[in-house]
């Protein structure tokens, strides 16, 4: 594998609902667990890409309480083959630890991991995998399944993405909606809008490099 020569940016879950471009930037990831890295396919052949976890987060993004926050994931692991010539043989897999989530709240800190919301105990990770890639007028979506606390639904990643030489940089989003993974909604403080919005941001900004 080549070295990695990428600088600081972000894999992110964000607060930005109106574009990719808006991306919230903070400091890197830590480097995945082994265990994690185990789960993911082993991808081969050409444009397979390794990411720079230290330039890297994963942040995601709700209302609470009438006002949006930000929170990150800091651990989390990715398997990529993508030739945006070619997006016949194009992959994506993602897991996420959620056990490093930070949610910038000592209280939501507390709540998220409970069996209500994330149910940390039972479901330590999130996965997305995505094998479909289609080309827009100005970037690139992957139709994919987002799994989250044992739910697995439908989720279509949007994207732009710049290969310069062996390196790549690409920005995207997402949004999914929290009760379609029963995030809060098995209590009755959360089960509506009321105190905790529905939709979920989910923004990435990756680099990485061709393996």
């Amino acid at each position: 594998m080549k070295r990695l020569a990428l600088t600081a940016c972000a894999l992110v879950l964000t607060a930005c609902s109106s574009g990719a471009s808006e991306t919230v930037r903070t400091t890197g990831s830590q480097l995945p667990s082994a265990e994690m890295v185990g789960q993911l396919p082993s991808l081969s052949g050409e444009s397979v890409w390794a990411v720079d976890y230290a330039a890297s987060t994963l942040q995601f993004s709700a209302v609470h309480a009438g006002s949006r926050f930000t929170g990150e994931f800091k651990a989390f692991a990715a398997a990529i083959k993508l030739n945006p010539e070619d997006l016949s043989s194009a992959q994506v897999h993602v897991i996420v630890d959620v056990a490093s989530l930070d949610a910038k709240d000592d209280d939501r800190n507390a709540n998220l991991p409970d069996a209500v919301w994330f149910n940390l105990p039972a479901f330590p990770y999130a996965l997305y995998s995505a094998s479909d890639f289609s080309k827009t007028a100005n970037s690139y979506a992957a139709d994919g399944t987002l799994s989250i606390k044992g739910i697995s639904n439908p989720v279509q990643l949007t994207f732009t993405l710049n290969i310069d030489g062996d390196t790549a940089h690409a920005v995207g989003k997402t949004t999914f909606m929290r009760p379609d993974f029963k995030l809060g909604t098995d209590s009755s403080d959360f089960a509506n809008e009321d105190w905790v919005g529905f939709p979920v941001d989910v923004l990435f900004d990756l680099k990485a490099e061709r393996q």
